[in-house]
């Protein structure tokens, strides 16, 4: 959350490619085919141009990371729905080297971050 207009475009755009990383857990078991098919790309039933994960791992049986530089509406949910699962809970945890484990936040609430933190976003 932000008020710097800027930075919040700098980040969103994508234009500027910049890499949001989430972990997903997934109704059904995690499968090869799963995995392909995000990294290769899913159509969304109203957009006809397939949309890519730029990363897309598995973590456990039923959780992966995925990574998009896009963020249409709602995109890994319709990503994972359009790839014949569904989502169960979804968390980012990444904004382009930023990763939230490094930042030590308790749930529900904030901190600011410092300059060299703000650098490692885009």
């Amino acid at each position: 959350m932000s008020d710097d207009g800027k930075l919040i475009h700098q980040l969103m755009s994508p234009k500027k490619e910049v890499m949001k990383i989430y972990r997903v857990t997934l109704k059904y078991s995690v499968s090869d085919e799963l995995i392909n098919l995000l990294r290769n790309g899913v159509v969304l039933h109203d957009d006809p141009v397939a949309v890519k994960a730029v990363l897309c791992e598995k973590v456990t049986e039923n959780v992966i990371d995925l990574g998009i530089t896009e963020g249409k509406y709602h995109q890994v949910k319709r990503m994972i729905a359009a790839a014949s699962n569904r989502v169960e809970g979804l968390h980012r945890i990444q904004i382009g080297a930023l990763n939230l484990d490094s930042l030590s936040i308790a749930e529900g609430t904030f901190i600011y971050l410092t300059e060299d933190q703000i650098g490692l976003l885009s």
